[in-house]
């Protein structure tokens, strides 16, 4: 377990180096930082759900993942992936260190208010 969680946090730092480096994020991004805090908001939310059958801790989790992803050091991902401030909506494709790949498209409608993924799905 504690391999896998090493594995998911260097992937996701891996992830927001690469889009700090293609310029979607503000250089100034710490990669580390913003995966250590995402998997402890996972976390917290497995324990709620697990330990506490919380009902509210999916919306919680969303509310403290839509806080995270707009703060200033990851508001221009926050406008990407929402397309906040914009008409257009974002490619359906992400860059990666192994190109460009699909992704799932946003749902069509009114703006969300956190983009949703889906932690059981692997690439």
């Amino acid at each position: 377990m504690k391999r896998l969680y090493r594995v998911w946090r260097r992937r996701l730092a891996g992830e927001v180096r690469i889009a700090a480096d293609c310029g979607d994020l503000p250089s100034d991004t710490d990669p580390e930082q913003v995966a250590y805090e995402r998997v402890g908001l996972y976390m917290a939310f497995n324990q709620e759900i697990q330990l506490f059958a919380n009902p509210a801790a999916a919306e919680r989790t969303r509310r403290a993942l839509a806080r995270l992803v707009t703060t200033s050091s990851t508001r221009h991902l926050y406008r990407l992936l929402t397309g906040a401030g914009s008409s257009a909506r974002p490619s359906r494709y992400r860059s990666s260190d192994r190109g460009l790949r699909p992704h799932r498209p946003l749902p069509s409608g009114p703006e969300p208010t956190v983009p949703r993924t889906d932690p059981a799905e692997g690439d």
